[in-house]
C-alpha cells in the first residue's frame, strides 16, 4: 500500500531544512556512517518532531462528505485528517 503521509512528511523535511531559517540544521548536529546511515543528535530529532507535528496540525479548506460546511462546501481540517480522509478512499477503493 501507498504511504499515505509521505508528502507531509517530505514537506516538513523540506520546511526544516531552508536556509532561511533560523534553526538550520548544523554540521555537528548530525553525521554520515561509511554505509550512508544518517546519525543525529537527540536535539536535531526533537526539533525535526516538531516541525513535523506543526505540518499535521495546519488547517486548509478542504470539501468534506459530511459535517459543517461553509456556503462554499469546504470546511477548515487539519492536515492528518486530510490524508486519514484520503487513505480511507484508498481502502474504499481497493476493496470495491
Amino acid at each position: 500500500m501507498i504511504e499515505p503521509f509521505r508528502p507531509l512528511v517530505e514537506y516538513a523535511v523540506f520546511k526544516f531544512c531552508q536556509r532561511n531559517q533560523m534553526r538550520y540544521p548544523k554540521k555537528r548536529e548530525y553525521a554520515h556512517t561509511k554505509d550512508g546511515t544518517v546519525i543525529m543528535e537527540t536535539a536535531l530529532i526533537t526539533r525535526f518532531l516538531e516541525k513535523l507535528e506543526r505540518v499535521f496540525q495546519e488547517e486548509r479548506p478542504y470539501r468534506i462528505k459530511a459535517g459543517v460546511k461553509k456556503r462554499d462546501g469546504t470546511s477548515v481540517c487539519q492536515e492528518i485528517t486530510i490524508a486519514k480522509t484520503y487513505v480511507q478512499e484508498l481502502a474504499e477503493y481497493c476493496i470495491s
